[in-house]
């Protein structure tokens, strides 16, 4: 059996750790992570390893130059080009021989894995490629994948926002491949398993299966998960092979176990090693230091603590310095006495910290405390969490050379600092005076941006809001993708640059005199707020403004409005959307109508009985462009204006028109899940097998959707009356807290 192992990644989640070596070569128990992949495939019966390589190949090779460096026989391929996970193996392809199917893996995870078993049943399943699976409570930085009753592959996600889990099981990027699957792969071009190569399987209905095996397996993609996968080792979870362990102890070295001591590290009593600690070689602990869940391969001087934190070969922590849980010290950094490096900060080779400072941000180039993402973008503390310098990240991350952004908001500030990162990426910004997101949406089409930024403080914390170049809302999905861009180690630089933002101006008074033009109410009679952009849409449109007619009010988004009717009775957003859809119905506006995700399940069956297709933002492809054609659809001011004019045309009064809604009720609530979100969603998956994480029955429908920022699952349903949505909530509730007492 053969394995072709992909060690060509740049490891920018794991720097400073991966700054100067490859990331399979950073140590773990004395031996490189790759060491102990190969060990773990000659246990399982492959007697020989193909290594793809691209980043600092050379620092590999020479590492297993002699023979007996590696548990089996190696042969190298190095990339000129990156040629993506898929092209690479391809590229190994007279590696292979006959029809033996090869396995694949990164170079870079520890797992105990049965290979055996995975073989076994690639073979009983005549499967072309096999995927292997594992649960995990945190999927949004992994590929998550659906299978059917005949273990076939028939969905999956790449790294999805809490939104889009519909499970716990994500893709390892442990594969089987049989020859037919590596021959679908095209040669010499950069081509990706999970972007290419399986989309087009599931295409052509090729048999994709996927296997979820017990066992141990963890991606070491950053220094958290090192020193997670340490500490699992020592606590028995797996078992690696260690290095030449330390016989015996000087006398004064304080030991509480579990610990790993490298022979080749020194102790100078009297000093202490706490739970959880791994000092590799290249470990020095002076008099009178301290270490507790860590991992060494530096230098403690006399006095200094590190407790939960990595210190990089050659790394010096200055006399009565600290370094707090989960902060990262790089090869060769020097940190001066008395100094305390503050939680989470990450210090890059070389560095040097002067004596008595407290450090509590990284360098630019990485390890930065992120923001909270939240649907369709960030929020987090301005100045803090959101500060000029992750605006200046942003603006970089936000496309490629050549592209444009748009960018929008306050505080004044934000706007410069990402227009800045973006021309130093080679990206075209300008900056534009839309008053509230909906504007800012629309602005990011009329102006041909690829994405659009709008930034608006909320109470203390500032948010973040990011349209596509529809100006729709990044997905949940998108918004994980780029927060990863965001966590690299580094952002690439366009040489020369961009001219400096083109500043735009006027955009409420163009956003306004297109709804106008567009839905004229020339002589409607309609309210608004005075000195509302409402307001002043109505008046442009040529609506009479009166007291006595029914109210409007927006959003302040823009998105959504309520209305009231002439009988005084209230429409909710809900409602408003139910009445705006109604009213297209009515009037045969469309052949197909499109609405946001979150707008009420009712509409469906109101357009289902006029036999009108109606598409949903987050479920169905042809609801972009349709949202993107159609601001009424999306944007309430354009909404509004639509309603009344068909309202008019037709002679219908909105009490009227009201009146004909289907009555629906709504009723939300969260579910705390202690077992982790992502497994209660494939729980319930798989029991009631919901459909885009919605259920429903003749009641009504429930959504779920795991919670951004915590362990629980948010429900909100929506049914004939108040007490059939509640019902329908409660049993999903209870489905949960079954699945918990008999866990």
């Amino acid at each position: 059996m053969k394995a072709i192992l992909l060690c060509g990644g740049e490891g920018t989640r794991l720097r400073p750790l991966s700054s100067r070596v490859p990331k399979p070569m950073v140590q773990l128990f004395d031996r490189p992570i790759l060491w102990h992949t190969l060990r773990w495939l000659s246990l399982h019966g492959v007697t020989e390893a193909a290594l793809t390589l691209r980043c600092k190949p050379h620092v590999i090779r020479e590492y297993f130059s002699d023979a007996a460096a590696s548990p089996i026989p190696l042969r190298f391929f190095t990339e000129a080009e990156p040629l993506g996970t898929a092209g690479a193996v391809r590229a190994c392809r007279d590696f292979l021989s006959g029809d033996e199917e090869v396995i694949v893996a990164s170079g870079d995870g520890i797992c105990d894995l049965d290979l055996g078993a995975a073989l076994r049943f690639h073979r009983e399943r005549g499967a072309e490629a096999t995927m292997l699976l594992y649960s995990h409570p945190e999927p949004l930085s992994y590929g998550i994948v659906r299978t059917d009753v005949r273990d076939r592959v028939t969905g999956f996600a790449e790294k999805p926002g809490w939104g889009e889990v519909f499970t716990d099981r994500i893709n390892t990027g442990i594969y089987i491949l049989s020859p037919a699957a590596i021959d679908r792969i095209p040669p010499g071009v950069f081509y990706d398993f999970s972007a290419d190569l399986f989309p087009a399987m599931l295409a052509n209905d090729a048999p994709l299966c996927a296997l979820c095996l017990p066992g141990y397996w963890r991606d070491l993609g950053n220094p958290a998960e090192l020193l997670a996968c340490a500490a699992d080792c020592l606590a028995g979870k797996i078992e690696l092979s260690r290095g030449r362990e330390a016989a015996e102890l000087p006398e004064g070295v304080e030991i509480e176990g579990p610990v790993y001591i490298s022979a080749e590290a020194k102790l100078l009593p009297p000093c202490h090693v706490g739970p959880g600690t791994l000092l590799q070689e290249g470990a020095y602990l002076s008099p009178g230091s301290r270490a507790a869940g860590s991992l060494i391969s530096g230098t403690l001087g006399a006095g200094a603590a590190a407790e939960g934190a990595i210190l990089d070969r050659g790394a010096v922590l200055g006399p009565s310095a600290r370094a707090e849980r989960g902060c990262v010290i790089g090869c060769g950094a020097r940190i001066g006495a008395g100094a305390e490096i503050a939680q989470g900060v990450h210090i890059y080779p070389e560095a040097t910290v002067e004596p008595g400072c407290r450090v509590t941000e990284s360098l630019p180039e990485g390890g930065r405390r992120m923001p909270r993402p939240v649907a369709h973008g960030f929020s987090g503390i301005a100045g803090s969490e959101l500060d000029a310098e992750f605006f200046l990240r942003l603006g970089k991350a936000l496309g490629k050379p050549g592209d444009r952004v748009l960018l929008a908001g306050e505080p004044a500030w934000t706007l410069p600092a990402m227009a800045a990162g973006a021309s130093a990426a080679g990206i075209s910004a300008r900056i534009a005076d839309c008053p509230f997101p909906a504007v800012t949406a629309m602005c990011s089409r009329l102006y041909g941006a690829g994405l659009a930024v709008d930034v608006r403080p909320e109470g203390e914390l500032l948010r973040l809001r990011i349209y596509s170049s529809e100006g729709l809302p990044l997905s949940d999905g998108e918004i994980s993708r780029l927060t990863a861009r965001l966590s690299a180690g580094s952002l690439p630089l366009c040489g020369e640059g961009c001219p400096p933002p083109e500043e735009i101006s006027g955009t409420e008074g163009l956003y306004l005199a297109l709804a106008a033009r567009a839905f004229p109410l020339r002589g409607v009679r309609l309210f608004a707020g005075e000195g509302t952009p409402l307001r002043r849409a109505l008046e442009l449109a040529g609506a009479k403004i009166t007291p006595d007619a029914p109210h409007a009010s927006l959003s302040p988004d823009g998105f959504s409005f309520t209305l009231r009717d002439e009988t005084g009775a209230e429409l909710d957003c809900a409602h408003a959307r139910a009445a705006l859809i109604s009213a297209h119905l009515l009037g045969g506006q469309h052949s197909r109508l499109a609405v946001p995700e979150d707008a009420p399940a009712v509409l469906d069956g109101l357009a289902a009985r006029a036999k009108v297709p109606l598409f949903r933002a987050g479920r169905d492809a042809e609801a972009a462009p349709l949202l993107a054609r159609h601001p009424e659809f999306s944007h309430g001011i354009h909404g509004i204006l639509c309603l009344f004019g068909i309202l008019s045309r037709r002679g219908i009064r909105l009490s009227h028109l009201a009146g004909r809604l289907p009555d629906f009720h709504t009723h939300s609530t969260e579910i705390p899940v202690p077992e982790g979100r992502a497994a209660a969603m494939r729980h319930i998956s798989e029991q009631i097998a919901p459909q885009n994480m919605r259920l429903q029955d003749d009641r009504g429908s429930v959504s779920l959707r795991p919670a951004a920022d915590r362990e629980a699952i948010a429900l909100s349903a929506e049914a004939k009356n108040a007490e059939f949505a509640a019902e329908m909530c409660a049993e999903i509730e209870k489905l949960l807290r079954d699945r918990q007492t008999l866990a």
